[in-house]
């Protein structure tokens, strides 16, 4: 489930560009290009606030749910032998 939040988060902005786009494209087919009705505006405030909603919803779920352990000492990554020893976080006896 968190891959998917994570990939929702992702793609959130190309979504609401998408239906900004569509709007736009509506309102040009129309004869309507730079003029918005009550009803789409509307529409496109609903939008535009159920998206600022799931963005944060979404970063505050990732954050209570991280699996990394911060407590402890941290080591940074290492380059030994050719190869990179990754960082870690080392727990406090």
């Amino acid at each position: 489930m968190i891959i998917a939040l994570r990939i929702f988060v992702f793609l959130l902005p190309f979504i609401a560009f998408y239906l900004w786009y569509r709007t736009m494209k509506k309102l040009k087919a129309e004869g309507k290009e730079g003029q918005i009705d009550p009803q789409t505006e509307k529409q496109l405030t609903q939008f535009s606030t159920l998206g600022i909603v799931a963005l944060i919803a979404a970063v505050a779920v990732l954050a209570l749910t991280r699996e990394e352990n911060t407590e402890g000492d941290y080591i940074a990554p290492k380059f030994i032998d050719g190869e990179i020893k990754p960082g870690e976080v080392k727990k406090k006896p």
